[in-house]
């Protein structure tokens, strides 16, 4: 969902060739060997 704003944004700028892969993140984030800055405070 938070791709959403950024290909709107895009698409009323004029790209038409934006594609949204849904599980980018997701994908991504599920990856244990990728790193994730976190905020300990």
């Amino acid at each position: 969902m938070t791709a959403i704003p950024n290909v709107y944004a895009l698409a009323s700028i004029g790209y038409n060739n934006v594609i949204l892969y849904p599980g980018s993140y997701s994908d991504w984030v599920s990856d244990y060997s990728n790193e994730v800055e976190k905020n300990e405070s």
